[in-house]
């Protein structure tokens, strides 16, 4: 069966409009109630429709880094609806508006003091709709339809403990990644062209818990996520690092014994996909898994329209 094509909306009326300034984002015509705040506000939707992270960043103030960061760690194919509230361009700089064109975004260079901007966007595409209107033009909208489609990635990810082969190996679609596994947790992050788009290893034999931790928490949900055990990854992994790992899905992290093989696939928030433990000679952990990245296409009759007092 084909995918369910879903509309989305943005509005946003600029300071002057006689209704106020407002801010909506809309799916299917119900409106998401997001708490608003001056700025550019920020909706990255999961492929079915609903709201996978919302943001305010006050770009009258300063916060334009913070947006730029944001936007720069989601992955291509994502689905993102941002509107201006009440002023937002005072301090946005141009790394942050070079951000919003990765997702189509080539009017917000006309948006103007407490003006409305609205647009749709996908990263690494261009926009689905987009709008600027003056502080006293009315209300921009900007509307499109999307369905979900999926591009799947084949990974493997191969782990010996020390006894065996001391070995740890990623693949995707059937090729060897090359990469410079050490001692400890290995971690790859693939994107959904099916390239790696972070390696790095942590020696949680020694002192690298702290920084496992924080590489799991800047990963954004959806982040395809390979692990692979060398030589020794058990002895100092805190109880911190392990919970970052079962936020992408290990079940199994707690058998892994000294100088053990661990083989792992999972999505950050999501679930293990695949998980092997072994003993430092029990030999190879091999484990496969087909993943599926969901992504949003759209019917290009979009519409974008203004209401109230016009341009």
């Amino acid at each position: 069966a084909g995918a369910i094509a879903r509309k989305v909306t943005v509005r946003s009326a600029g300071f002057d409009t006689p209704t106020g300034a407002l801010v909506e984002f809309l799916v299917d015509d119900v409106n998401l109630r997001v708490p608003h705040g001056r700025g550019l506000n920020v909706a990255a939707l999961q492929s079915d429709g609903t709201l996978r992270e919302y943001r305010v960043f006050d770009t009258h103030e300063g916060d334009a880094e913070p947006l730029a960061n944001f936007l720069d760690a989601l992955f291509p194919g994502t689905l993102v609806l941002i509107g201006a509230f009440d002023e937002a361009q005072a301090s946005l700089t141009a790394e942050a508006r070079l951000a919003i064109a990765e997702f189509g975004g080539v009017l917000i260079d006309s948006l103007g003091y407490r003006g409305a901007y609205a647009l749709i966007g996908v990263k690494g595409s261009a926009a689905l709709a987009e709008e600027v209107r003056a502080p006293d033009g009315g209300v921009a909208e900007a509307s499109a339809d999307y369905a979900p489609t999926g591009v799947e990635v084949n990974v493997m990810v191969r782990s010996s403990g020390y006894d065996s082969e001391d070995l740890a190996e990623f693949y995707i679609n059937g090729e060897l990644v090359p990469t410079s596994p050490r001692r400890g947790m290995n971690m790859a992050v693939v994107t959904s062209e099916g390239s790696l788009s972070a390696f790095n290893n942590f020696d949680t034999h020694s002192d690298g818990s702290e920084r496992l931790v924080a590489f799991v928490e800047g990963l954004p949900d959806g982040a395809l996520v390979l692990m692979a055990a060398l030589d020794e990854a058990q002895s100092n992994m805190t109880a911190g690092a392990k919970l970052a790992l079962v936020a992408c899905g290990a079940a199994h992290i707690d058998e892994l014994e000294y100088r053990g093989a661990y083989a792992f696939v999972g999505v950050k928030g999501g679930g293990a996909l695949a998980e092997m433990v072994l003993p430092s000679a029990g030999g190879v952990a091999e484990v496969s898994a087909a993943h599926t990245f969901e992504f949003e296409t759209f019917d290009m009759a979009v519409s974008c329209a203004a209401h109230g007092l016009g341009p």
